[in-house]
């Protein structure tokens, strides 16, 4: 399994297909952030999120996760993992406070074990423009 960084031109049509098959709103490229990754294994795409960074604070968004949904569920969880791995320690590499808004269980306990904490529950989230 091999991350490497999001290509726009490379990856945007098929991970749309992906938000599409979860039932989820297509993200529009001009919201994503530059810093996004994808998840590989030979010629298959396993999995995709990106890292918004504020400025001048060490707070960063772990968003827009998403997965294969036609991919095998147990190769989907190992491409999750791969993926949160890397972003939490190039999080405590560069000394990063991350935060991530879901309503997907599973991937919570994902999160967790890689030194999330559950914080708000019941929440409504609300977004504008989009």
């Amino acid at each position: 399994m091999k991350l490497r960084e999001f290509d726009l031109d490379k990856d945007y049509k098929e991970v749309s297909k992906w938000w599409n098959d979860w039932n989820f709103p297509v993200i529009v490229p001009q919201v994503l952030p530059p810093i996004g990754y994808i998840v590989e294994e030979g010629d298959s795409k396993i999995c995709a999120g990106w890292v918004y960074r504020g400025t001048g604070t060490p707070m960063g968004w772990l968003e827009w996760i998403v997965s294969n949904k036609h991919i095998e569920k147990k190769k989907r969880g190992e491409g999750l993992d791969c993926l949160l791995s890397f972003v939490a320690k190039r999080a405590d590499d560069y000394g990063w406070i991350l935060f991530s808004s879901l309503n997907n269980e599973s991937l919570g306990k994902r999160l967790e074990k890689y030194g999330f904490n559950k914080t708000d529950t019941s929440m409504t989230n609300y977004i504008r423009g989009v």
